[in-house]
């Protein structure tokens, strides 16, 4: 999941509001990876900000998040309305500095609920394919030659398999395999689970 923030929100806690970020994300599974604001070529996945005015309507619609972590009341700064392209509005977080706890969970509970985190079962079906394609070309020995190429092709299927029929799907260990995979020797998957590894990179590459 790739994450930026602009004009970072001025904490009186002792804590900043990335490192409850990172927290929020590991409780839904996610890893973080903090990027610089930029529309392209890449979007993050989400932005968050302080609490200033930011005009951002050369950016896509993507979750969006105002944050103050403050003990007075709100200023006007942190009520400012936010031009964003598509017209969408983030979501409000006011957070005391005693309330690491809080921020945590409503951030994860964010997370969870702006971005797509799971897998579609859709993904699975085409992931089983791509895996069982892997399975296959190890259990008929094409690599019997090389040990170590095996061993590793191994240990990514078990790795897919694992992950699309664990509760929580990592979506970034689900990409770290795809990778590999696509880094492989030309051959190693064709037909169908080779358009299916075209078509799901993208969606996993975070």
């Amino acid at each position: 999941m790739r994450v930026a923030f602009l004009n970072h929100p001025h904490s009186e806690a002792a804590w900043n509001i990335e490192d409850c970020v990172v927290a929020a994300a590991r409780l839904v599974d996610e890893t973080i990876d903090v990027v610089e604001f930029s529309p392209a070529p890449i979007p993050p996945d989400a932005l968050i900000f302080g609490g200033s005015p930011v005009d951002i309507k050369v950016f896509p619609a993507i979750p969006l998040a105002r944050v103050a972590i403050a003990s007075g009341p709100p200023g006007p700064a942190v009520g400012a309305t936010l031009s964003v392209y598509a017209g969408a509005q983030p979501q409000n977080f006011r957070f005391r500095p005693d309330e690491l706890g809080v921020a945590i969970a409503d951030l994860a509970r964010w997370l969870e609920s702006s971005l797509d985190l799971g897998i579609t079962n859709t993904e699975l079906r085409k992931l089983e394919v791509i895996r069982a394609s892997i399975a296959q070309a190890v259990s008929d020995g094409m690599y019997r030659q090389l040990p170590d190429f095996a061993a590793q092709l191994s240990a990514i299927s078990e790795t897919l398999e694992a992950q699309t029929r664990a509760p929580h799907p990592g979506r970034r260990v689900i990409g770290w395999c795809l990778n590999q995979i696509a880094a492989f020797p030309v051959g190693l998957v064709s037909g169908v689970a080779s358009s299916y590894l075209v078509e799901l990179l993208p969606h996993f590459a975070r």
